[in-house]
């Protein structure tokens, strides 16, 4: 799209005198206003709606040109129990995040939090990683890393490809960074190597338990279904509810994915008591299913507790208590019907 250049001499003192008069504006750009409204005046409909076209148009290419050559690396980041999400415009990949993480460790730097170690970080919505992390797995190209990093917990992970999230602890990394660097002198090459060899048995497994930026409430919890029980625990689905990305931290409340959850509430049957972790299956638009847990405060399972003993009333005609004891008893007649050996 080629442009022309036009210069306007100006006395200063008219000059000054208009910025004084100008409100809101620069002499600039009501300059740029005239100049479009003697297009729009002089110029015939056709003529101004054609070209108007050719301009967005051209704009528009250049714009997907721009976006497909673009380079970038996308963050999830917990520290100090707070979750942002940032994108930053560098094609970051595991060793130079390592190697600023390493650097972030050591309080070599001015920056807070890990997020103002990129002056350029853009902040993302959970959508936006989730789909970002979606793309560099396909490897397009565009998305040179994909993080999550833990601080809270001391871990960290990379998305490697179609491999997945593969989990490190924090302190390895930066110790792995470290061999990378000890000689200035290394190439790139060498640099990867020393860094992939000193992770190597490494991994962990991921974290699998939910948080997120609030407890359950009363009005969160409701159960349907049936009460089913099994190794000395009755089981009660818990349905979904409005405020489930607030209290998990997950990205189901939203268009942008067709996720969903399944939410399962436990009761010891032996103890009398609510199980101290929700079961949490993520079931993903793209038919794959993940398992989390989420762990229970005491006031949440107290709130539990009333929830599941008013449902056993409901479906059941039974108090909890009630109920409890009669599969007890069931249980301790079936053991003495049992043919001995």
């Amino acid at each position: 799209m080629s442009s022309r250049e036009i210069v306007l001499w100006l006395d200063e003192r008219w000059y000054d005198a208009l910025e004084r008069h100008i409100k809101g504006e620069t002499i600039q750009e009501k300059l740029e206003n005239y100049l479009d409204e003697l297009c729009n005046n002089l110029l015939p409909d056709y003529e101004y709606e054609q070209i108007s076209r050719e301009i967005y148009e051209e704009r528009m290419a250049q714009d997907e040109l721009r976006e497909a050559n673009r380079r970038f690396a996308v963050f999830k980041v917990t520290e100090h129990n707070e979750q942002s999400l940032f994108l930053v415009d560098e094609p970051l990949d595991f060793l130079p995040v390592a190697c600023a993480l390493r650097r972030y460790l050591r309080g070599t730097n001015t920056a807070t939090d890990f997020r103002h170690y990129y002056a350029a970080a853009q902040e993302i919505t959970a959508g936006e990683f989730t789909r970002y992390a979606n793309e560099r797995q396909e490897n397009t190209g565009r998305v040179c890393g994909a993080f999550e990093i833990d601080f809270d917990r001391g871990q960290m992970a990379g998305l490697k490809g179609a491999e997945g999230w593969v989990w490190f602890k924090l302190k390895d990394v930066s110790a792995a960074a470290y061999q990378a660097e000890r000689k200035s002198t290394l190439s790139s090459d060498k640099r990867w190597e020393r860094f992939l060899a000193a992770l190597d048995g490494k991994e962990i497994a991921p974290d699998v338990s939910l948080r997120g930026s609030r407890p359950l409430r009363v009005e969160d919890v409701s159960f349907s279904g049936e009460i089913c029980e099994g190794d000395l625990r009755l089981n009660f689905y818990v349905d979904a509810f409005d405020g489930v990305d607030e209290v998990f931290g997950t990205h189901v409340c939203t268009t942008e994915n067709n996720d969903y959850v399944n939410i399962y509430a436990e009761y010891d049957l032996l103890d009398s008591a609510v199980c101290d972790k929700l079961s949490v299956t993520l079931c993903r638009g793209n038919g794959m299913d993940d398992e989390y847990e989420y762990t229970l405060s005491p006031k949440e399972k107290e709130l539990l507790l009333e929830k599941m003993d008013a449902y056993c009333q409901q479906a059941c005609g039974k108090t909890l208590a009630e109920y409890r004891e009669a599969l007890i008893v069931e249980e301790q007649e079936t053991a003495l019907e049992a043919p001995s050996m």
